[in-house]
């Protein structure tokens, strides 16, 4: 997991707690290697059909993945403030 610098000076300890938890979701989940999956055949889909499919895709992995990071860590609320604050950044 790498994450810039910039981003973890500017995380609370709680926020970069959130944040690792995210992204070892990802980790456990093989999505680097379900999202080439996902990609070639998305490929063999229509251009119209492949983008609002992978849209989906990803909505829902990051969904999932934020989901289990509330679970860890026992808060949405937090995950929720966490994800809203990487987004103002």
């Amino acid at each position: 997991i790498l994450l810039s610098r910039g981003l973890v000076d500017k995380l609370t300890p709680k926020q970069l707690h959130i944040v690792l938890t995210h992204e070892r979701a990802h980790v456990q989940r093989l999505d680097v290697l379900t999202s080439l999956a996902d990609r070639f055949v998305c490929s063999l889909l229509a251009e119209r059909v492949s983008r609002a499919l992978m849209g989906q895709i990803v909505l829902a992995r990051e969904q999932a993945c934020d989901e289990a990071s509330a679970i860890e860590v026992g808060s949405p609320l937090d995950v929720a403030a966490t994800i809203l604050a990487v987004a103002r950044l």
